[in-house]
């Protein structure tokens, strides 16, 4: 089986070993609103949300509905500034 992306970019970037069932957690607490919206353009939506202790950025494509990958903290910082949503307040 082909690891998903999201799981390959939580270990990088986090060192977090995420399984698909992490996957569909962070889906659902987003869902319900158990996440921090940061940003959303057409193709997705970047939350931060917790999932096994730590504090992470997800971005669901909003297409399909899915964790499509992890950003580092250092990302959300500059895509954030770029639309003025975060700019360090």
């Amino acid at each position: 089986m082909i690891e998903p992306h999201a799981i390959t970019r939580a270990r990088q970037r986090y060192g977090l070993e995420l399984t698909v069932a992490d996957l569909d957690t962070i889906r659902a607490n987003i869902a319900t609103g158990n996440s921090v919206l940061t940003r959303r353009d057409r193709r997705g939506e970047v939350h931060i949300v917790q999932i096994q202790g730590a504090t992470i950025l997800a971005v669901v494509n909003r297409d399909n509905d899915y964790v499509c990958t992890v950003l580092a903290l250092g990302g959300y910082r500059r895509a954030c500034q770029e639309d003025g949503s975060w700019a360090g307040r």
